[in-house]
């Protein structure tokens, strides 16, 4: 049998390049602004991404990175934009950075513009602007677009770094970026991403369908290649494809996470947090397309917390959260105190009103109660949900109450859903068994988002009987987070208006 000859690659010369002209902005090598040198994963990526033909054209023209998180996915990203911006040969290059949203698309961006700004020799080549990084010696541009951005008119795209396609809803913006590089030379659209949880999404569908290529090849148990030169596709895929592999295993672990500064023991101690759910691992750290569970709070975690006959003694420093409800939701109004060592929760909840035009009264609900309760205790902070209540607030704050807003944002209930599965899965949550609070926290349901996960509302919350709906449970979440996450400084912490 013939040898196979090796392949034709650009790879080195752009290793090289990013040696000399990137610079690392995260980890440890980050502190001296240390040469960004492939490690060996990223030099075997990088040199069949970059592999040419006869003519001297790339080979590939679309490419799907998927690794597991913490694996420094968005600064090899970043470096090799730097490349096809100021060390490809492409006249007028024009980069786009694109996302499920904006915030996500500026991640690699941002990482982009510490190189420049970082490495001195990269800094004597690009102007950086907010959104922008420029060339202006080739004209070049690297921007970043909206993830609803109209990508048909006015882009001709010579490189596109996708970042997190798995949360993409539709495959729109890759076919667009795809179809603006008609008129370039050697085009170069990089997806890079973790599994989601759908793998019926874009990215899913990518994925499988690279599987069926006519060139799949699997180096290692937890590394799949696949490649359609004809096509100009090429994916690799470090991550596990079965639920019965063993996820505590060191080779597992290490399989999966080729990153140097990834260990087995920073894996462990992330698989052992009280908040990290088994799905989650394997999706974020295994990089396992694996389906949200749909669940929340289990019922004995919650049940293990009650207290027969436990109440927030007058006096107690106490926070509360409130959500108004005027037809179809219920209001609510969840008080959380520490006593004696654990967050006693204490709920009010008002179901929606019968009949049509018929709106709750809140201030003869949420409003009154929430100022008796404020007469009796130290109130340290009183969250609003922020639909339709402002007058209400504006009063409080009037009479010297520490009102503040909260709403459903990933940046607010994210952090406060993982310290509040965190608080009740270690005990530290006491209530007396309401059974209505009960009905709410149980339904509750974990969703994911740009910023990991948070509770929300149940698919069913819309229900006429009122079965699934969550929404004093939700409070509870607020109330509950502002103890168990940041202490008595909550709300500076969590920046909230006041």
């Amino acid at each position: 049998m013939a040898k196979r000859r090796k392949p034709e690659t650009d790879g080195d010369r752009v290793a090289a390049w990013l040696a000399h002209y990137c610079v690392h902005v995260k980890g440890e090598w980050a502190r001296n602004h240390d040469p960004f040198v492939l490690e060996d994963w990223q030099r075997r990526f990088v040199a069949e991404l970059f592999e040419v033909d006869a003519s001297g054209r790339r080979v590939y023209s679309e490419a799907l990175l998927g690794i597991p998180r913490k694996n420094g996915k968005s600064s090899l990203a970043a470096a090799i934009g730097h490349y096809l911006l100021s060390g490809d040969s492409e006249p007028g290059p024009e980069v786009i950075s694109a996302a499920g949203s904006r915030d996500q698309a500026r991640m690699v961006h941002d990482a982009a513009r510490l190189m420049a700004r970082r490495g001195k020799r990269l800094s004597k080549v690009v102007r950086v602007l907010r959104s922008e990084i420029h060339n202006d010696k080739n004209d070049g541009v690297w921007r970043v677009v909206a993830h609803d951005a109209d990508l048909q008119q006015g882009t001709n795209p010579s490189g596109s770094v996708v970042d997190e396609y798995h949360v993409h809803k539709s495959d729109a913006m890759w076919n667009a970026l795809a179809a603006g590089t008609g008129a370039r030379q050697n085009p170069l659209l990089l997806g890079i991403t973790t599994a989601g949880a759908n793998i019926a999404s874009p990215c899913g569908k990518l994925y499988e369908a690279a599987l069926k290529m006519p060139d799949v090849e699997r180096p290692t148990p937890f590394l799949t290649i696949a490649r359609d030169k004809d096509a100009g596709f090429l994916m690799y895929w470090f991550g596990v494809d079965s639920d019965d592999v063993d996820i505590e295993n060191p080779a597992t672990m290490l399989g999966t996470n080729p990153a140097s500064w990834v260990t087995p023991e920073f894996l462990t101690r992330q698989l052992g947090k009280p908040s990290m759910r088994e799905v989650d691992f394997r999706r974020f750290h295994l990089n396992q397309w694996a389906a949200d569970v749909d669940e929340g709070i289990s019922a004995e975690a919650w049940d293990a917390c009650q207290v027969d006959g436990i109440t927030i003694p007058d006096g107690a420093p106490a926070y509360s959260a409130s959500d108004l409800g005027f037809t179809s939701d219920w209001s609510a109004h969840v008080i959380a105190a520490e006593v004696d060592g654990r967050i006693v929760v204490q709920a009010r909840g008002w179901p929606p009103p019968v009949g049509d035009g018929v709106e709750t009264d809140i201030r003869a609900t949420v409003d009154h109660h929430a100022r008796s309760e404020a007469a009796r205790l130290q109130m340290r902070g009183m969250l609003c949900d922020d639909w339709n209540a402002r007058l209400m607030m504006q009063d409080w704050m009037n009479e010297g109450l520490p009102a503040a807003v909260w709403s459903m944002k990933p940046s607010f209930m994210c952090p406060a859903s993982v310290s509040f599965l965190e608080a009740v899965n270690q005990g530290r949550v006491a209530h007396d068994g309401d059974p209505v609070l009960r009905q709410h926290v149980l339904s509750m349901r974990m969703r994911d988002t740009l910023g990991g996960w948070k509770f929300d509302k149940h698919p069913m919350n819309d229900d006429p009987g009122g079965e699934f709906k969550s929404d004093i449970g939700l409070c509870a979440v607020a109330a509950v987070s502002q103890i168990a996450q940041a202490g008595p400084n909550a709300l500076e912490e969590f920046g909230l208006f006041i």
